[in-house]
Order: structure tokens, then sequence, then C-alpha cells
């Protein structure tokens, strides 16, 4: 679990519409999610459910219990790319984390995916969940039917 909130806080970050259509970058990523699976580098973590995620403003905060784990993150997204990116500023002054991100609209609600990378790696260019350091999620927003 802390493998899976270390990485997070070193480099995820998303905001989300709730309009978004097919496989799509959103402008805005706002709200709380749900992670439905997460992989590092090809790792499943079998416990990744246990922690939410609420972007709002350009911020993200980590949950796990109800409790913050960790300091929130900034981040900004850049819909104009293909796919859309999102760059992480972990608090602290820690390196920028360079990710990707999708959403797409689904009947339980807007599904946010990202992929990163930490120690000032190069931005992924896929969402593939087998690449050496690289962690994909896939997160469902909460709150919608």
């Amino acid at each position: 679990m802390k493998q899976l909130l270390a990485a997070v806080v070193a480099g995820l970050v998303v905001a989300g519409a709730g309009t978004a259509q097919g496989d799509a970058p959103a402008k805005s990523i706002d709200g709380t999610y749900k992670v439905l699976s997460a992989s590092f580098g090809g790792k499943t973590k079998e416990d990744a459910d246990k922690v939410e995620f609420e972007f709002k403003n350009g911020t993200v905060t980590v949950r796990e219990g109800g409790k913050a784990k960790a300091e929130d993150a900034k981040y900004t997204l850049d819909p104009t790319k293909t796919p859309g990116h999102i760059d992480i500023s972990p608090p602290k002054g820690d390196k920028t984390v360079l990710g990707i991100y999708q959403t797409k609209a689904t009947k339980a609600g807007l599904e946010l995916t990202l992929a990163f990378t930490k120690n000032g790696s190069d931005r992924p260019t896929d969402f593939k969940t087998d690449t050496p350091g690289v962690t994909v999620m896939k997160l469902l927003r909460q709150g919608e039917k």
C-alpha cells in the first residue's frame, strides 16, 4: 500500500468531465474516484481499491479509509494532446511527474485512466500495464449514475 501511495503522490493527478464521450482526455476531472485497478511495471496491486483520490481545482488528495495519506499534489492537464498529458507536482519540491490520461463515459460513471512514471523519467506514450517503470491506474468517479 505504501508503494501505491508513494507512486500516486509522486505522479498521479488528473481532472475530469462528466460528459466525456469515448476514450478522450477531459478538460476537467474534478471529483472523487475509487481505484478499479492499479499496475506498477506489470505487477498488480491487490489492495489498491482501498484508496480514493479527490481531484479538485488543480489539486489531488489521496485518502485511505477516509484519511489523507500525504500532502496534496498539484496537477495540470493538457487535453489538446493525444492522449491527454498530465503533469503532477508533488509537495516539497520533488520532480514533476509526467503522465498521460484519458476518460471514458460508462454506465457506472466516468472512468479515468492514468499512466505515469516517476523520478524524472520520460512521459509514457500508451496505457500498457506491463511496461517497466510505468504505473497504470484505472479510476471510477463516484456519485454518478
